[in-house]
């Protein structure tokens, strides 16, 4: 058993599908102590060569540690070999990592990052609910700058009719989990001694149709080693209101750190289809491959990790190809709180960079 976790309350784990009391934590092992098999209880499995599940050598228990100084092909093919196993297969072990090279932006760290996803976990609408993590920094580790640090996510879902090809090969509907909301904290303190943080949110109050929630743990840049432990989240009393100026901050950070990621993802896509999705095609294209014309020889994807969110205020992102300010590229954008197009508090992303820049 670990010790008291420095700054953390004391509370009790709720029960799947019975409502928790105020305080009581809902998320299931999130000091990674109790085993499933070869992995931590209610979490993904660890790849073994960007994440792994191992004993804490500054505290007794168990953690999560990261590794993003990998080669992003590297990690890439390992993370597809894991996909074709069964659930419960054991992963044969991963090869040693090869040295990365400077400046380093072709290592998994440089691109989608060792993200690593929590179990979903059912949340109760108009209700605050508190994240907890404690996170520390390997002494090697470059020393971040303020924009690009890792990070911790909650990502917001609900159900979603779609339509897939079956078995016999023609399209069947399914219901499957679908990303609307997410927040997040920064872990701005490149400390090597274990630090608590802490973000209030409320997944409801903007999006109501959140009926469950995950976290993702999310290390990237600077390529290094990371370590998470004894996350919670805590259910609290009352609602953040709405018009809390951090809030909006925080808001505006989450949209255009989500563009970020999906700029990175665009450009993953041009390498190798040749160009960028159209208009048409969408998004979408990042998650599975376009059947509208033209249809890409060379799709490798998917490029993103989830499917595609909404903004912070429950809209989708808006995207356009040819960009306006560079036809080859790309137009991408969220329409702000104001959830109106050209209402002049968007986040705006024109090929080259921000529209306010």
């Amino acid at each position: 058993m670990k010790g008291a976790p420095v700054l953390l309350l004391a509370c009790a784990l709720a029960a799947p599908g019975v409502l928790a009391q105020e305080g009581a934590n809902i998320l299931p092992n999130g000091d990674f102590e109790e085993a499933r098999g070869d992995r931590p209880a209610h979490w993904q499995r660890p790849d073994g060569l960007t994440s792994f599940w191992e004993a804490d050598p500054l505290r007794t228990g168990k953690a999560m540690r990261f590794d993003t100084d990998v080669e992003r092909d590297e990690a890439v093919a390992r993370w597809h070999l894991l996909r074709e196993l069964g659930e419960d297969e054991p992963a044969p072990p991963a090869a040693p990592k090869k040295p990365t090279r400077e400046p380093k932006y072709g290592t998994i760290g440089g691109h989608e990052g060792a993200y690593f996803y929590s179990d979903y976990v059912e949340v109760e609408s108009n209700r605050l609910y508190t994240l907890r993590i404690d996170y520390r920094a390997d002494p090697a580790n470059e020393k971040p700058t303020r924009r690009y640090v890792p990070k911790v996510f909650v990502k917001g879902y609900r159900l979603a009719e779609v339509e897939v090809a079956g078995e016999d090969g023609k399209p069947e509907k399914v219901e499957l989990h679908r990303s609307i909301y997410e927040i997040y904290k920064n872990l701005e303190d490149p400390s090597t001694e274990w630090k608590t943080y802490v973000l209030e949110f409320d997944p409801t109050a903007r999006t109501p149709e959140v009926k469950w929630i995950r976290v993702m743990l999310f290390p990237y840049w600077p390529p290094g080693v990371y370590w998470f432990d004894r996350v919670q989240v805590i259910l609290g009393a009352g609602v953040a209101p709405a018009s809390n100026p951090d809030r909006l901050e925080t808001e505006y950070r989450a949209a255009r750190d989500q563009i970020r990621l999906f700029v990175a993802a665009l450009e993953r896509y041009r390498e190798s289809a040749g160009s960028y999705p159209t208009t048409l095609q969408g998004l979408k294209a990042l998650r599975e491959k376009p059947q509208r014309e033209p249809v890409p020889s060379n799709w490798q994807g998917p490029y993103l990790d989830d499917s595609i969110p909404l903004d912070p205020w429950g809209m989708r992102y808006r995207y356009f190809s040819p960009g306006s300010a560079r036809p080859e590229a790309f137009d991408l954008s969220s329409t702000g709180p104001d959830r109106k197009a050209g209402g002049g508090d968007g986040v705006e992303y024109l090929g080259e960079g921000w529209k306010d820049e």
